[in-house]
């Protein structure tokens, strides 16, 4: 029934605690906003087959811890917002990687250890905002 679905705006959800672990069933899905979702504490990995999606909106979900590798099989992902993922600790390698990658904020990721190297593009070139990490 949901399968042609094109767009999932769960913005403000604050009782989501995950997304269905089929989500990779939507594979025509493009936008998927699911700004200030505060208590997701996952993103499932069937996520990578949704192989037209071109936006993920996870600002302001302060409880989610990571996010999947399998975001870097997205190949026409242009917008991946991470900004105020407060308990987010890494951002898997081939996130840098994803070809159509146009916007990529991380800003006010507290407790974000270090950016990839292949992540770095998006620092150095001002295409994103500079997420601010500690050398502490």
């Amino acid at each position: 029934l949901f399968r042609s679905l094109i767009e999932l705006c769960l913005l403000k959800c604050i009782s989501l605690k995950s997304l269905p672990p089929d989500i990779g069933s939507l594979r025509h899905l493009e936008d998927l906003n699911m700004m200030k979702c505060k208590n997701v504490k996952e993103i499932p990995r069937s996520i990578g087959c949704c192989e037209f999606l071109a936006l993920l909106d996870l600002r302001n979900c302060k409880s989610l811890p990571s996010i999947p590798d399998e975001l870097g099989s997205l190949s026409r992902l242009r917008i991946l917002q991470l900004s105020d993922c407060s308990g987010i600790v890494e951002i898997p390698e081939l996130i840098g990687d994803l070809p159509k990658l146009e916007v990529f904020e991380f800003r006010n990721c507290t407790s974000l250890k270090s950016i990839p190297p292949s992540c770095s593009k998006f620092v150095e070139s001002g295409t994103t905002l500079k997420n601010e990490i500690s050398d502490d």
